[in-house]
């Protein structure tokens, strides 16, 4: 029986997203006869998630509480707490201290003091985002599992929190262990999720990329979800690339069977609108087409399915009663699971919003290919979820800012599923290799490979720097 740690902040019973990549993985370990235990932290619990990992030893490390509320918090109530008792001494005619009125200051004070507080947070925020806000987390999670007295033939660590795979450094390095660096997204150089401009500093950027180039030395392996996060640190450590295997995530499940053509155009997104995920240009193309002549807006629907009510402080159903299109487009809160798979399925175009995002993959792409209906997504042209739609014939690929071939794209869309009735027909072949179970199967490869054969590169595990890159993700 063979032994694996698994570090991951994000861990079934959790639905978080981030926990099903690594969960899923272990759970087919698990099956196989692995010996899997997990140090993650507590989240919801989801009951059938419960159900599925059972068998798995789940270690819960909580996470501490964050410094800075602390520091905002108790300052100003103990000043609060000050004037309150200064004004019942005053009321009971106690002495009171003379206070001087200072000067009112000037504005170069006033300035200076401005610029000294935004030095003052900027540098503390750096601080405490400097790798990840988890690191406290991390560290409690390897004395979690520095105790336990097991020997481990492999460790996995994913992130991000990307603080976990530090950790796991150390940890691979007081046992012996042989370990994986999972990256679900870009650590160094990943602007997507964290507001930069507020926190940068160059002793954070120094200290990030030297983690980053540290432990990518000391992995046995480094796997990579995306093949932009492959990209990025090629171009940072060229030296390392034979250890970068390129595995995504993948679908779960069975795919759906292709659809049929019923005279209609009903879109679909199915999800959550945050960061650049902006619905407007594709509203406002929307109004356009059924505004046309010959275009009977009857056949023609837009549901948002999840939470969509605002988008950067936008009301979505304000804009459209504006619009006039409350006959097309509807916006309905999120359900569960099966729910929206059975909603994807009576759709003949799923929209998908990845803008912003060129070196990461959604999960919902994914989830769209398998079940076989045409994807309309709104990214880049050379974003990896763009690669990946074309590469399935899966659908249509429209830059956020194209307004005409918006419009374009949906009148071609009008065209093919009202006018001529058409089904949508993907590549069905290239769309399993992008199945869960088929991206697992690259894990398990690493995992039980001979030690004489541990770093020959594999076309079929997707090293970054052979052929079999460019033929899965058609780039």
């Amino acid at each position: 029986m063979l032994n694996l740690l698994i570090l991951s902040q994000h861990f079934y019973p959790s639905p978080a997203v981030g926990a099903k990549r690594i969960s899923e993985l272990a759970c087919r370990l698990r099956d196989l006869g692995w010996r899997v235990t997990v140090v993650t932290a507590p989240a919801d619990r989801v009951p059938e998630l419960v159900d599925r990992i059972r068998g798995i030893e789940v270690l819960d490390v909580p996470r501490p509480r964050k410094l800075y509320p602390l520091l905002a918090y108790w300052p100003k109530h103990l000043w609060a707490l000050l004037r309150v008792r200064r004004g019942q001494r005053a009321a009971e005619g106690e002495a009171a201290v003379a206070i001087s009125v200072p000067a009112q200051p000037t504005t170069g004070q006033v300035q200076r003091g401005s610029q000294l507080l935004a030095w003052l947070k900027r540098n503390y925020h750096a601080l405490e985002l400097t790798i990840d806000d988890s690191k406290l987390w991390s560290f409690r999670a390897l004395l979690r599992a520095l105790g336990i007295r097991r020997r481990f033939d492999w460790i996995i660590s994913t992130g991000p929190p990307n603080s976990v795979h530090v950790a796991a450094r150390v940890m691979a390095g007081a046992t012996g262990a042989r370990w994986i660096m999972d990256l679900r997204d870009p650590w160094v150089c990943n602007h997507t999720w964290i507001d930069r401009e507020k926190s940068d500093s160059a002793l954070r950027a120094l200290l990030e990329r030297r983690l980053e180039r540290n432990c990518a030395a000391r992995a046995d392996y480094v796997t990579l979800a995306s093949p932009g996060i492959g990209r990025g640190l090629q171009a940072r450590m060229p030296e390392l690339a034979g250890k970068f295997r390129l595995i995504l995530n993948g679908f779960d499940g069975d795919m759906a069977s292709p659809a049929q053509a019923q005279g209609r155009l009903r879109l679909l997104y199915a999800g959550t609108l945050y960061l650049n995920r902006n619905p407007f240009p594709l509203l406002e193309a929307l109004r356009y087409l059924v505004s046309e002549p010959g275009v009977d807006r009857r056949h023609v629907s837009f549901t948002l399915l999840g939470g969509c009510e605002r988008w950067n402080g936008q009301d979505v159903m304000a804009w459209v009663g504006r619009a006039g299109l409350e006959d097309v487009v509807q916006v309905r809160p999120p359900v569960p699971p099966k729910q929206a798979a059975m909603a994807m399925e009576q759709a003949e175009v799923l929209v998908n919003f990845a803008q912003g995002q060129p070196d990461q993959i959604p999960a919902k792409v994914y989830d769209y290919l398998a079940t076989q209906r045409e994807i309309l997504l709104i990214a880049e042209n050379e974003s990896d979820s763009a690669r990946i739609t074309r590469a399935c014939g899966a659908g249509r690929v429209v830059e956020p800012h194209d307004t005409d071939a918006l419009r374009r794209t949906l009148r071609e869309l009008y065209q093919h599923y009202v006018m001529q009735a058409r089904p949508h027909t993907p590549n069905a072949d290239r769309i399993r290799t992008y199945s869960r179970e088929y991206q697992n199967r690259m894990f398990i490869e690493l995992l039980t490979a001979v030690a004489d054969t541990m770093s020959a590169s594999d076309g079929a595990t997707g090293t970054l720097a052979n052929s079999g890159h460019r033929d899965r993700t058609g780039s």
